[in-house]
């Protein structure tokens, strides 16, 4: 068995190190590859908070009995400013492709 040797494991190490900038160059281009990714994917996602107005459409309800509820805090929803965004999401279940078709639904009327 060789003794070991310094100079081989301090080779190693800067051999290593002088090929940082490539690895470095490497990550950077798979990072702007998933960036550019979930940005297309987010293209293509549905808004999962809808208008007052909307949310009664799909929901059946007038947008009068959404804001009502919204302002009690029965449903989930958000305040933007002056106006309501309600979170289809929650008042639906988890079923993403239900959630989906609801904001589509909702977006399109």
């Amino acid at each position: 068995m060789r003794p070991h040797d310094p100079t081989e494991h301090l080779a190693a190490k800067l051999a290593a190190f002088l090929d940082t900038p490539r690895v470095l160059a490497d990550l950077q281009r798979q990072v702007a590859d998933l960036t550019e990714a979930v940005r297309s994917m987010e293209k293509h996602l549905p808004s999962l908070l809808v208008t007052v107005g909307e949310a009664g459409r799909v929901l059946g309800y007038s947008a009068a009995s959404i804001r009502r509820w919204a302002v009690a805090g029965a449903i989930p929803a958000v305040r933007l400013g002056r106006s309501w965004r309600v979170d289809l999401s929650k008042i639906r279940g988890s079923d993403p492709d239900e959630i989906a078709r609801l904001a589509r639904e909702a977006r399109s009327r």
